[in-house]
């Protein structure tokens, strides 16, 4: 592996826990927002993943489909990963460019489902590559 491997993964991951922060703050009064960040945040988690295996998709539907080839068919990571991330794509692209109107509820549940994903990619990387994600 290298250390650009490594470096990337490190800030992917810091990047998706970053974006919980950010649906935290804004998931009273900009719950659009919230559900944007959500998604991102569980998007930044495939990738750390994916970088950990030198992969570096260019696209939004390439980190969908490595994160299921790469991990989710060797059971490495449940089907909830793949599930959530295209869930909360959806509802991104409807926050974004649809005009829908969440509310804070709709971002709570939405961005717990994200914290559980992180967490759950996260804590499968630290129990592969400990030396890097620490």
């Amino acid at each position: 592996m290298t250390q650009r491997t490594a470096n990337d993964a490190r800030t992917y991951i810091a990047s998706a826990y970053k974006s919980i922060k950010a649906g935290e703050f804004n998931i009273e009064q900009f719950p659009n927002t919230a559900i944007v960040e959500a998604y991102y945040s569980v998007f930044y988690a495939c990738h750390a993943a994916l970088a950990l295996r030198d992969l570096h998709p260019s696209s939004h539907e390439g980190v969908h489909n490595l994160i299921s080839k790469e991990y989710v068919k060797n059971g490495a990571l449940t089907k909830e990963i793949p599930s959530a991330l295209a869930s909360l794509e959806q509802r991104r692209i409807n926050a974004q460019y649809n005009l829908h109107l969440y509310t804070s509820q709709d971002a709570r549940y939405h961005l717990d489902r994200a914290i559980n994903a992180v967490k759950q990619i996260h804590e499968h990387l630290l129990e592969v590559y400990p030396e890097i994600l620490e």
